[in-house]
């Protein structure tokens, strides 16, 4: 089973937590960059693992609650 990290779910969480907050204000409460925070808010890119793992422990999330899990497809033999 592949896992694929799901960018748009995991900036979903980061934008509803942010709440009012600047992104700035979330970063720093994180503790990563601002430009690192707006990426992974808008999806743009995938973060590190190193700021995946503070940026959900700000969330107060799993990491593994933002990747998708797929089933491997299974070829179809024709005789």
């Amino acid at each position: 089973m592949a896992r694929t990290f799901n960018r748009q779910r995991f900036g979903a969480a980061l934008l509803a937590h942010r709440g009012d907050l600047s992104i700035r204000d979330a970063a720093e409460a994180a503790g990563v960059g601002a430009k690192t925070y707006h990426d992974a808010e808008r999806g743009h890119t995938e973060p590190s693992v190193t700021t995946l793992g503070k940026l959900c422990a700000w969330l107060g999330r799993d990491i593994w609650d933002f990747f998708d899990v797929e089933e491997p497809v299974m070829p179809v033999l024709i005789d």
